[in-house]
């Protein structure tokens, strides 16, 4: 089973990472969101992470002039978009994140997510 709809019961909305998004099938580093405010103190708002991200992501220079490339062309990158959390429920969310990242991995693919914990962005040994 592709990669993308394997992974299609674990996701939300669909949203693309520096306006480019290759398919899940020919790209190396796939990225998805977790969309979390349950660690957070004081204020909420990672949950806004992972799109205010992809809206930056609009503004990066990808061609390197030292190099002569593109980074795109050297590093094809896939956005499945974010994921369901279960808000109040970390654990439970926490298992979501790692059985996407164990999909993605299943696939020989690099999982980055945008989520409030870096740890969370590693795949389970």
């Amino acid at each position: 089973m592709a990669l993308k709809e394997e992974a299609s019961h674990l996701l939300g909305l669909q949203h693309c990472f520096s306006g480019l998004n290759f398919s899940a099938e020919e790209s190396r580093v796939i990225f998805y969101g977790a969309p979390l405010d349950c660690t957070t103190s004081f204020k909420s708002g990672t949950k806004d992470g992972p799109d205010a991200l992809r809206n930056a992501s609009c503004n990066i220079e990808t061609f390197s002039w030292k190099q002569k490339k593109e980074f795109f062309d050297v590093v094809k990158t896939h956005d499945l978009g974010n994921l369901e959390v279960f808000p109040g429920d970390i654990p439970k969310t926490l298992q979501r994140i790692r059985e996407m990242n164990e999909t993605i991995v299943k696939h020989g693919k690099i999982p980055r997510a945008w989520a409030p914990s870096a740890r969370s962005s590693k795949p389970s040994p």
